[in-house]
């Protein structure tokens, strides 16, 4: 059966590169399917990863007007971006709030609670009383060399300028990967962390280097969350500014997900600031 499913999604995709060619431009990336998003003017294509092995949704928003020829910075949320992420972000960027730029949500597909943690963990843990994590360096290959190859080839998205926007277990594997390799991005978005989980993290991401143009994070946790994430989130900040311009913020009296719409509002334009008009 699954011989039979790999056979179709490369058919799947090869059709999709015959119809528009380029589309399917990144190297072992397959196009499942394709079709307009909840978001308006947004695109919903289904992929699947070599590297991981599974599929994943990802939702992908495009700013009004693009020049030809212009590139344009690239926001990726895990987790969906829990379908606020992407439209405040377009809404921000239309409105000249932030610099307009292509917010890519992706998840995993279908019921993948547990497979989330694999992806978003380094190391394997035990959470629950459950064991799960150890697939982060596959995920990371997905993300890295992908879809970000395939969002750039297809929707003029600028490598140079790509900011990473994870939250809690997301949050952890943004900062573990900004420890491990710091310029894969230009920015990061690292909300609620949880350091707990890998309290190493912190120390590794101490002796990260940033880029000689200093890349921006955005460290945040709700303040009323349990101690230990607001701890978690202190002593990351703390332990990435000097290298990094960092930008530290506690949501009084927000809970660990109640903040998420205040945190893009307030995170996205300071890491993609608007653009200077004559």
């Amino acid at each position: 059966a699954e011989a039979v499913n790999a056979t179709r999604r490369r058919l799947v995709a090869l059709a999709i590169g015959l119809l528009a060619p380029g589309w399917a431009a990144a190297a072992d990336l397959q196009v499942v399917s394709e079709g307009p998003a909840a978001t308006s003017g947004a695109r919903r294509i289904v992929v699947h990863s070599q590297r991981v092995g599974r599929d994943f949704v990802v939702d992908v928003s495009v700013p009004a007007g693009m020049a030809p020829g212009h590139k344009a910075p690239a926001i990726y949320a895990l987790d969906g971006g829990y379908g606020v992420a992407l439209p405040i972000g377009r809404m921000l960027g239309d409105v000249g709030a932030m610099e307009p730029a292509v917010i890519v949500a992706l998840a995993a597909a279908g019921d993948a609670a547990n497979a989330r943690l694999v992806d978003m963990l380094y190391e394997p843990a035990t959470i629950g009383g459950k064991p799960t994590g150890g697939g982060g360096r596959a995920f990371e290959g997905f993300i890295l060399e992908e879809l970000r190859p395939f969002i750039e080839a297809r929707f003029a998205a600028d490598p140079a300028r790509a900011v990473l926007f994870g939250h809690s277990a997301g949050g952890l594997f943004a900062a573990s990967l900004l420890a491990k390799a710091p310029q894969a991005f230009s920015g990061w978005l690292i909300a609620s962390p949880s350091v707990w989980i890998d309290p190493g993290v912190v120390e590794r991401a101490r002796a990260a280097k940033g880029a000689a143009v200093r890349q921006r994070v955005f460290v945040s946790v709700g303040g009323a969350e349990e101690p230990a994430m607001l701890q978690g989130a202190q002593a990351l900040a703390g332990a990435l500014n000097g290298q990094f311009e960092v930008s530290g913020r506690a949501y009084g009296g927000e809970g660990h997900m109640t903040y998420y719409p205040m945190l893009v509002a307030s995170a996205f334009p300071w890491l993609l600031p608007p653009e200077k008009r004559p």
